[in-house]
């Protein structure tokens, strides 16, 4: 029993060659301890058991071994996310309401003013730290209640946060995930800066009101 423990303990951290070898090894260290039931090379040997140790052996070897490539192909994969989100200018979040865990983007704690690296115990920690208007903050939390109530589909809205020493206009959609009871599992979304266009609005509303004082003005 402790010699197939040592030769599964081999397959299973090493991959299918070591689980071979340390059958192997197994094999002709046993008889030395306990006769063979099938000596071979002069008692040395003993294939039933080799057998066993090699099956044993290569089956949780193999297994290990496409562990191992599942495991970098997913790596792989949340790599190739990270890159995506950080070459986008768009901040992302994610947030599981199961433990409160919540994922920022580098991209979005930089957006709204927070340090690099910056990382909250949960989204309400989160939101306290936000630095908003108090008719902003309060249409923000009446949009997400909203939401996660299920009267909407889609979150999606504008508000000024005050970040990097000025005010800033951010746009901000989620989609809260269900499951088939109806229960909020997760919420992401993404979120960009939109100051350039509001204030272009609002100096275009502004030429348009001079425009119609002139117009006024002259009588004609």
């Amino acid at each position: 029993g402790l010699f197939m423990l040592a030769v599964l303990a081999a397959a299973w951290f090493g991959g299918a060659g070591p689980g071979f070898a340390a059958a192997l090894l197994a094999t002709f260290t046993l008889p030395q301890l306990m006769a063979a039931g099938h000596p071979l090379l002069g008692g040395s040997f003993d294939l039933p058991r080799f057998i066993a140790f090699s099956v044993a052996g290569l089956a949780v070897g193999w297994w290990s071994f496409r562990r191992r490539q599942v495991e970098a192909a997913l790596r792989e994969s949340e790599k190739r996310y990270e890159l995506t989100l950080n070459a986008s200018d768009e901040g992302f979040w994610d947030w599981m309401p199961a433990g409160d865990k919540l994922y920022l983007s580098p991209r979005f704690v930089e957006m709204f003013g927070f340090a690099p690296g910056t990382a909250f115990a949960g989204r309400a920690a989160m939101f306290e730290r936000l630095s908003m208007p108090p008719e902003d903050r309060e249409a923000l939390e009446h949009v997400i209640a909203e939401h996660f109530a299920g009267k909407t589909a889609r979150m999606e809205t504008e508000f000024r946060i005050l970040a990097h020493g000025e005010i800033r206009w951010i746009h901000a959609t989620g989609r809260a995930t269900r499951n088939s009871e109806g229960e909020m599992v997760r919420w992401n979304g993404a979120a960009s800066d939109v100051t350039e266009r509001k204030r272009g609005e609002e100096a275009l509303r502004t030429s348009e009101h001079r425009y119609a004082l002139a117009m006024e003005a002259a009588g004609d």
